[in-house]
């Protein structure tokens, strides 16, 4: 069972110009690169399984950035939970930014989600 909570990142400078985040593909296409939120029991609220979700976004951003380099932004550990607590296999997926064209973000998804169905359809060893 994994759940994805998918947003779009809002990322401004101080007078509030929105910045596009991008991946630049081999064929010369871009896409919007995309970063791993996951929540933690550092609030103090409890979160006893957050490791498994930290292993599964730590293994996934690695299978990605082994075809696509520049994808993904560094995994962002955070003190709240984000509903991650509810089950492992949740994670917080940030598409881009409020700067990015759609199409990014669309081809971005496509990107991730195929190298994510590879990953969990792999045999096992």
């Amino acid at each position: 069972q994994y759940i994805l909570d998918v947003h779009r990142d809002a990322i401004e400078d101080g007078q509030g110009n929105q910045y596009k985040v991008v991946s630049e593909l081999n064929d010369g296409r871009t896409a919007a690169q995309m970063s791993l939120v996951i929540g933690s029991d550092g609030s103090g609220l409890s979160h006893p399984n957050w490791l498994q979700n930290l292993r599964l976004a730590a293994t996934l951003q690695n299978a990605v950035l082994e075809e696509h380099p520049s994808l993904m932004r560094p995994i962002t550990l955070r003190n709240s939970r984000y509903n991650q607590h509810a089950t492992t296999g949740s994670l917080l997926l940030e598409v881009g930014a409020a700067g990015n064209a759609p199409q990014e973000a669309i081809l971005a998804g496509r990107l991730f989600a195929g190298k994510m169905a590879e990953l969990l359809t792999a045999p096992q060893t």
